[in-house]
């Protein structure tokens, strides 16, 4: 049985074939999950100490994210009401979400052996500017 892939998956990966990195956030969100579940607070605090992204993340961004791979089954979320303060919901990446996240690492990987290629052409022919 084919394993159904949504419109949501299809876009963000293959936007990311073209080199664009503006759904960058998503590998980004999904990577940090495999280390810990977490709440969207602790992930856009995560997100500004590793510094994946040029600038401080958009909560709207992750947030939309977040609610997005829950609908897509790549996380699951559950609300956490055990502790001081607004419950919070708290998001674990799912097998689908680990291979959705693969794919995003074989695009990227892709995209920084191109960009090598690239580089190390333009470092050979500026030479002789």
């Amino acid at each position: 049985m084919k394993e159904k892939v949504s419109r949501f998956t299809l876009k963000a990966v293959s936007g990311a074939t073209s080199g664009r990195t503006r759904r960058f956030i998503q590998p980004c969100l999904l990577a940090l999950l495999l280390c810990r579940p977490s709440h969207g607070y602790e992930l856009i605090d995560d997100l500004k100490k590793q510094g994946f992204l040029k600038r401080d993340p958009d909560a709207g961004a992750v947030y939309r994210a977040l609610r997005a791979f829950d609908k897509e089954g790549l996380v699951r979320s559950k609300w956490d009401t055990g502790q001081k303060g607004a419950a919070k919901r708290i998001y674990e990446i799912t097998p689908s979400g680990k291979k959705f996240l693969r794919e995003w690492v074989r695009v990227i990987k892709a995209n920084r052996d191109s960009l090598g290629r690239f580089l190390r052409f333009y470092d050979k022919h500026a030479k002789h500017e």
